[in-house]
């Protein structure tokens, strides 16, 4: 059963009482299933880019969440608001994704299901939030299932302005020129350098349209980072 439609206005108002958002290049969202892939700052980024793009299209934007929103844990991994977060993503039609053991087949089947089905899908190539204001190695995955599935990718911004003493934070969503596949083919390049060129050009526009520093190393989820500050200490 897919609720997209019916969960839009509530989720739209709820999006629209804490954020100031402002959208440029709107010309660039497509009218064909296409990927869309966002830098990763806040727990919001995915539904205010899955919004901005409804709003453009009147059309649903399916995006790739952790698993633990899937599996009743919540928006903190403790059960906070875990029923309601289960019940959104399962009946929008979200992708689910292990974040700490991708299973890319699966990734990669969700989401040809959903662009063969006339859908567009948002994925965050970084695979979690930055906490440095810096954009992290980009992940191959988004360039590998646009190249099997023939579609283009939109390279998307996003940037908060936080302010003081109860004001909306305000949120610049950004669309950046389609890429597409067949732009980085060549009978001289292997399917992995294909993605592998792919993946930078996404990266790149990316960081063009944010302003933001690419630190060229990959990000590591919370997890790990506690991980290792343990270790440490």
């Amino acid at each position: 059963m897919d609720l997209y439609k019916a969960f839009y206005p509530a989720f739209k108002y709820g999006l629209h009482r804490k954020y100031d958002i402002s959208v440029e290049n709107p010309e660039n969202v497509l009218d064909m299933p296409a990927i869309y892939a966002p830098n990763h700052i806040k727990f919001a980024d995915s539904a205010l880019v899955a919004m901005v793009y409804t709003d453009i299209t009147g059309l649903p934007l399916r995006f790739a969440a952790k698993q633990e929103y899937f599996d009743g844990d919540g928006i903190d991994n403790e059960g906070k608001l875990g029923r309601s977060m289960k019940f959104l993503m399962e009946h929008s039609r979200m992708i689910p994704v292990n974040r700490e053991n991708v299973d890319f087949e699966a990734l990669m089947a969700d989401t040809s299901r959903a662009l063969r089905r006339g859908d567009s899908v948002a994925l965050h190539p970084e695979g979690t939030r930055s906490e440095d204001g810096k954009i992290h190695r980009f992940r191959p995955g988004a360039a590998m299932i646009a190249i099997a599935n023939s579609v283009p990718v939109v390279p998307t911004g996003l940037l908060y302005t936080e302010y003081s003493y109860g004001r909306k934070t305000h949120v610049d969503v950004m669309f950046g020129d389609a890429l597409y596949p067949s732009e980085f083919a060549s009978s001289r390049r292997t399917d992995r350098r294909q993605s592998l060129l792919f993946t930078e050009a996404i990266e790149n526009s990316v960081a063009r349209l944010t302003g933001m520093e690419q630190s060229r190393v990959p990000a590591k989820l919370k997890k790990l980072r506690d991980l290792g500050k343990t270790e440490r200490e």
